[in-house]
């Protein structure tokens, strides 16, 4: 207590210094939720929606702030040539989430982030999966919704991120991959006020499986169910590869 006394004492004078001048109330929650983050302990399920912002959009502060814990992390791209720092922040957050939040063992984490993290260069770091001590985050399903727009005023390209926390250092592929489309006569934008089974009913789900193009964590190819194999193959064909470099 006597070394907290002090920090304290000054964090509580300055949130009781903007209460008094009327300014908003938002103030306590955010240092409310800082200290229950802090003694929260782990939970079965963590769900969010993070903030999206690419890393050359964050302020400069901010960036020096988190560049050791997206290095700690190792989700920077190592390809210069695409952006390597172009991380969006979403992905960083999903990886501390699940490194501190989750239960070690089967903990499950569902998160709306930019489908962007599967398919992009410069994202090549998130989709490792490794979040250390031999622990790994294993996508089990991943739902597109980029062609529906389902945030009407932002062009961000929406996907639903569900995985699972377990010990290993090998993500196993292929990847449950849903594609959401308008069904034929319907608009892109489902209305909200729609009951779950009328936006079910709006929309056509294609049922594909994602793996990355040359293993790793290369950018994803979508293809429908055990289609890989044969996209495999003309890749090979087109750069002229044998077999065995396959």
């Amino acid at each position: 207590m006597k070394e907290w006394r002090s920090p304290l004492k000054h964090t509580y004078e300055k949130i009781l210094d903007l209460h008094e001048r009327n300014w908003n109330g938002i103030w306590f929650r955010i240092v409310r939720n800082f200290f229950w983050s802090a003694i929260a302990g782990k939970f079965d399920v963590v769900v969010g929606n993070p903030p999206w912002v690419r890393w050359s959009k964050l302020p400069e502060l901010y960036r020096e702030r988190i560049k050791p814990t997206c290095d700690h992390y190792g989700i920077f791209s190592k390809t210069k040539f695409h952006g390597g720092n172009e991380l969006d922040i979403s992905g960083m957050i999903t990886y501390t989430v699940a490194d501190k939040w989750l239960k070690d063992e089967d903990g499950i984490l569902a998160f709306v982030i930019t489908q962007t993290h599967f398919q992009s260069p410069s994202s090549a770091g998130f989709r490792s999966f490794y979040i250390g001590n031999n622990q790994i985050i294993q996508p089990v399903g991943i739902d597109d919704l980029k062609a529906l727009k389902p945030f009407p005023d932002a062009a961000n390209k929406t996907a639903i991120f569900i995985a699972k926390k377990c010990k290993g250092n090998t993500i196993k592929y292929p990847i449950p991959y849903a594609i959401w489309e308008a069904a034929k006569g319907n608009k892109k934008a489902i209305p909200a006020h729609l009951t779950k089974q009328e936006a079910l009913d709006s929309v056509d789900i294609d049922k594909c499986e994602a793996t990355p193009v040359t293993g790793g964590d290369s950018p994803w190819a979508i293809t429908p169910k055990g289609g890989f194999k044969a996209f495999k193959r003309s890749l090979v064909q087109a750069l002229g590869l044998t077999a065995e470099k396959e």
